[in-house]
């Protein structure tokens, strides 16, 4: 079930999501195996319900609309439901949870909020799950791993943690080959080989990359009703290449410094086998300058979630530009610093 990194600092808030995905699976699961369900699942009919008969009888009370918040005790609604305390919470709700095993995602995980009530989340999340089986697997970007730690969540397990990096070719491959035959393409493709190894290595392993060359593939084969040639695979790649300039655009849009800012850093990367150390980084960053000429206050962070570098775990602190193309992509730009700090610059690269 998906929960969005920005409800993470209100219990409430995502046992109600808990609630809504178990009772959106169980439906799922008895309309297609009315059967072999279990009736463990029954409690979970008339969830909104059960959930406010077990919890009035408790330390406090939640409104059918999932809204407003009561005391015993106080006749004052409140409605900063992120007051809950969220031992008292996921502990009351457990029961309903019985036999049941849930998988959290949480996506965008950098932008977890950090604080007193985000931690007991955390915490309940990963650790003291109170008897609930329950498994959560956070995605975000290479600073993630740092937020959590500042969400309580320190000294992860090593084998617990992916860096996301390409793809060997034979993924790639896999992944493309799947796409093209869940619309039955491949069967209609001559060659189809030839087709799904330029694709391949097109999208060079990067996952973003393969999504944008399968969708352009697809698409040229639809317009073409599968019959297609040689021709139109040289037009199927000219298509996924526009996509690849398109993703690298719109990274670029996204960073706060100006392009040759970033242009420079691929270019020492490139100097340096690769990795970037801190000190390259905020080397360049010290000229780094907004659109308005304001300085980027915080140049590396705004990197990193712009996609322009990920940190390596090994080497630790270390920095890397993600995909080989986007080095070089950023390598080609064609803007230059101004030319009262030209010579400064050069002189790092």
């Amino acid at each position: 079930m998906p929960v969005e990194a920005d409800t993470l600092n209100s219990a409430c808030a995502v046992v109600k999501i808990m609630i809504e995905e178990a009772k959106r699976e169980q439906e799922r699961l008895l309309a297609r195996f009315p059967v072999r369900v279990s009736r463990n699942m029954e409690k979970l009919k008339d969830i909104g319900k059960k959930l406010l008969e077990d919890i009035t009888k408790r330390a406090y009370t939640i409104s059918t609309a999932g809204v407003d918040l009561t005391l015993h005790g106080q006749s004052k609604n409140i409605l900063n439901l992120k007051n809950i305390p969220a031992e008292l919470m996921f502990r009351d709700v457990a029961p309903l949870f019985e036999n049941i095993r849930l998988v959290v995602f949480i996506d965008e995980a950098q932008n977890i909020p950090i604080g007193i009530p985000t931690n007991g989340v955390m915490s309940f999340l990963h650790r003291n799950t109170q008897g609930i089986p329950l498994i959560t697997a956070f995605f975000g970007l290479s600073d993630t791993e740092n937020r959590l730690s500042k969400c309580g969540l320190s000294r992860l397990p090593d084998e617990r943690v992916v860096n996301l990096g390409l793809l060997t070719h034979e993924e790639a491959f896999e992944a493309i080959n799947r796409v093209l035959a869940s619309y039955n393409f491949t069967n209609s493709l001559e060659n189809s080989e030839i087709w799904i190894n330029r694709l391949a290595q097109l999208s060079q392993g990067w996952p973003q990359h393969i999504n944008r060359v399968s969708v352009a593939a697809c698409r040229v084969i639809a317009k073409h009703e599968g019959i297609i040639n040689e021709k139109l695979l040289e037009l199927a790649i000219k298509k996924g290449k526009k996509s690849k300039q398109n993703y690298y655009d719109m990274i670029i849009r996204r960073c706060s410094a100006q392009p040759w800012v970033y242009k420079k850093l691929a270019q020492i990367a490139n100097n340096r086998d690769g990795f970037l150390s801190l000190d390259d980084i905020l080397q360049i960053a010290q000229y780094a300058r907004t659109k308005k000429g304001t300085p980027v206050d915080d140049f590396l962070a705004d990197a990193l979630h712009a996609g322009v570098l990920i940190e390596t775990r090994h080497p630790p602190s270390r920095y890397q530009i993600p995909i080989p193309s986007l080095g070089d992509y950023l390598q080609s730009l064609d803007e230059e610093p101004p030319p009262n700090i030209q010579l400064l610059v050069e002189n790092l690269v």
